[in-house]
């Protein structure tokens, strides 16, 4: 993708009593001969090899779940009536992502002036999970999300990964907790082709792995499709679409661009309103899951209120928003910022946009139950 359309990205690891009457006895009998006659009729007609269990349309079949313990796994995340939930990547400012991403997160916490709603995770393909970071973030009361990297479409749909596909959605739906999660996401770069396949590639691989997960139990799952926010301006980016029974929530990736990297800076409304356009037509909640402010896009503090502007009355469906607090050594060797850390504008903007009902929906009493 052309370097002005999207600055460079940090990656890596980065769902009785009786009743009187013979004639009831007679008919409960009788109830029962039926029943077991129409069983032993749909098992004769059925394939050979079959499943007893329906599969839904377009989606793959793996192989039969077990069932998880009565009451084990909670609902999906909750989507606010009005106002948005506030999230942030967080990068560990040394390595060891997963022991230092607790104090990391704590530490911006209190810079923020409050919990995140959303606490955002990257993680690899083969990488297990979930790890410390998610269980800090069920443990302080937020919803971890999980953007997790893809592997070879056609390797999925072959189902040559059902095994590590199962495993990983026993785990997220034994965190008993509500999780995000976006898989394969920004699919439309260029750099991600190789794996992506075509488009149709990518929504047979997305379904397959939802067809897993269903099977597995694993509603306290959300998923969340999340292509980059320039693909919506270019016209590519809903040939990826799984379709409306296939995704939980929207979502895009965007950045405003400046001198660091280059390029001229936009809006918050410049960077999603082509996205925001196509999203809003679905009847899905929308998601922003990275977006920032770089160091050289000006005055950091004034782009963030100018965003919360745009979200709180342009922007009604978008009810969850990321922020992508980290930096990085770009290309010539400079520094591409987009931390809040260390901006005395952009903190104490964050800070006022955290206290805002608008972007505090769980304010009122503390914890939505989820």
């Amino acid at each position: 993708m052309a370097h002005e359309d999207r600055i460079a990205l940090e990656r890596g690891g980065e769902g009785s009593t009786k009743t009187a009457g013979r004639r009831l006895r007679r008919w409960a009998v009788a109830g029962v001969v039926l029943a077991v006659t129409a069983a032993v009729v749909v098992l004769a007609l059925r394939p050979p090899g079959s499943s007893p269990m329906s599969t839904p349309t377009g989606l793959s079949s793996p192989s039969p779940a077990r069932a998880p313990t009565l009451g084990s796994v909670r609902g999906a995340p909750q989507v606010p009536d009005t106002g948005v939930l506030v999230g942030a990547w967080v990068k560990p400012q040394q390595g060891g992502k997963d022991a230092r991403l607790p104090s990391t997160i704590s530490a911006y916490q209190e810079l923020a002036g409050r919990r995140l709603d959303i606490v955002h995770v990257y993680r690899t393909w083969n990488e297990p999970f979930p790890g410390p970071a998610e269980s800090f973030a069920v443990q302080q009361g937020s919803t971890p999300m999980i953007s997790w990297t893809g592997t070879n479409t056609s390797d999925i749909i072959a189902g040559r990964y059902d095994d590590l596909i199962r495993q990983r959605a026993d785990a997220l739906r034994d965190l008993h907790s509500p999780v995000f999660l976006r898989w394969f996401w920004e699919m439309d770069r260029p750099d991600a082709q190789g794996k992506v396949g075509s488009p149709a590639d990518y929504v047979a691989a997305w379904r397959h792995l939802r067809s897993i997960f269903t099977a597995e139990h694993a509603s306290n799952v959300s998923w969340v499709w999340c292509p980059t926010s320039i693909s919506f301006a270019r016209g590519y980016g809903p040939r990826y679409y799984p379709g409306d029974d296939a995704v939980d929530w929207t979502c895009s990736d965007g950045y405003s661009g400046g001198s660091q990297s280059g390029t001229r800076t936009r809006s918050f409304r410049q960077v999603f309103q082509a996205f925001y356009d196509w999203a809003s037509q679905h009847p899905k909640p929308i998601m922003i899951g990275e977006f920032g402010v770089q160091k050289g896009a000006g005055d950091q503090g004034q782009w963030l209120r100018d965003a919360a502007v745009t979200l709180r009355e342009d922007f009604p469906q978008v009810k969850a928003v990321v922020y992508f607090d980290s930096a990085r050594t770009g290309a010539g060797g400079g520094t591409l910022s987009w931390s809040l850390r260390d901006s005395q504008t952009g903190m104490s903007e964050l800070r006022s946009l955290l206290k805002q009902p608008y972007f505090n929906t769980r304010r009122p009493t503390g914890l939505q139950p989820n």
